[in-house]
């Protein structure tokens, strides 16, 4: 039996305390059992020190999750991409490049923009101000997002 259970079998509570123990009710112990606790300091604080690290290893929660909700999605209904759209000297190239591909008319035209506006690059610059020499250079950026398995071919 070790010395903590001893104590505790005698009605004390110990406790680890930074660098020390506390023992209570503190009021209890005569001259011969403090003397015990002084010569046997290392071995009850290692023992707090075990207990104390048992404990910390084990999580209890008793939290209890409740079951996840179905995710609902409602998409805004969003016009297709019209032929009619694309600038006449694109049109039968991205509508090949799309049906080779098996995407959506957009992607192929999304891309397409991008590829063009870089081919301006910085030859083209807007000045916002009349009177001022501030100048921007427009980038154009694209992303192509899909339902899952857009690309994949059958």
């Amino acid at each position: 039996m070790s010395l903590l259970e001893k104590m505790r079998i005698k009605g004390f509570t110990v406790a680890l305390s930074d660098d020390d123990f506390n023992v209570t009710p503190y009021e209890q112990l005569d001259k011969p059992q403090l003397e015990f606790l002084k010569s046997h300091r290392t071995e009850i604080m290692r023992e707090l020190r075990q207990e104390q690290s048992a404990n910390d290893d084990y999580h209890y929660c008793d939290f209890e999750w409740e079951s996840p909700n179905d995710i609902e999605s409602q998409l805004p209904a969003v016009q297709s991409l019209q032929a009619e759209m694309i600038p006449e000297p694109f049109r039968a190239w991205l509508a090949d490049v799309s049906h080779r591909m098996q995407t959506p008319g957009d992607f192929a035209a999304v891309s397409s923009i991008v590829i063009v506006g870089s081919l301006i690059g910085a030859g083209c610059s807007i000045k916002p101000k009349r009177l001022d020499d501030w100048e921007v250079i427009p980038n154009v950026w694209g992303a192509c997002i899909g339902r899952p398995s857009t690309t994949n071919r059958k």
